[in-house]
């Protein structure tokens, strides 16, 4: 979004930077998502741990480190979705706790009722927190987290991030020839990927309930 707004005169513009940026950074996740999934498939194959560090051996020191990258790799990318729900809960709280515009004097500038200013640190400490505490009980409490995440990825995840995106590009910009082939071919094949995914998933819960009440 950054690299798409207006540039003052005179400034090289930043999209071209950016946009290779993105490429880089997308050639180097999906090299590195799929050499894991691949490689952990052939070598393991259905008996792959939901966890993949747990099918490896190894120094455990190596696998110390693996652990560490996942942990520092999942507290940046849980900002990406939690920062929005933070919002929506800080924002209805501070338009709850909207402070009298009498009380204000007139040389005071009010924080705006549903900003982070709105609400004090240490409430947003406890929301945010309180939301962090209840997602990972819930993702404990959850029997066959691992096939559940699979339906919940083919549901939403795959569709949103792979097959809406090109389908609004189709839609918005009508492109021709290869670049129409292409977006055509990853929506398509994303959609496919999503229907087995799905069925997989749904046929792995159903086993691990067989399993547990057999």
């Amino acid at each position: 979004m950054k690299a798409t707004l207006a540039v003052p005169p005179g400034q090289p513009s930043t999209l071209r930077p950016m946009m290779i940026s993105v490429g880089v950074a997308y050639i180097v996740v999906i090299a590195a998502y799929y050499s894991v999934g691949v490689g952990g498939y052939a070598a393991y194959g259905t008996a792959v741990a939901p966890d993949v560090l747990l099918s490896l051996g190894g120094p455990v020191w190596l696998r110390r480190c693996a652990n560490a990258a996942v942990v520092a790799h999942m507290a940046a990318a849980y900002q990406v979705f939690a920062q929005p729900v933070f919002a929506l809960m800080e924002g209805a709280i501070a338009a709850r706790r909207r402070p009298a515009v009498a009380a204000v004097g007139p040389s005071v500038a009010a924080p705006a009722p549903h900003s982070a200013a709105a609400t004090p640190r240490a409430l947003r400490l406890a929301v945010r927190s309180g939301f962090v505490a209840a997602v990972t009980l819930v993702a404990v409490l959850v029997p066959f987290f691992a096939e559940v995440m699979g339906i919940i990825a083919s549901l939403g995840l795959i569709p949103m991030t792979f097959v809406l995106p090109c389908v609004m590009w189709l839609v918005s910009q009508q492109p021709r020839g290869a670049e129409r082939a292409l977006n055509y071919a990853i929506a398509g094949g994303c959609g496919v990927l999503a229907i087995l995914a799905l069925i997989g998933s749904t046929r792995n819960v159903i086993v691990q309930l067989k399993l547990k009440h057999g």
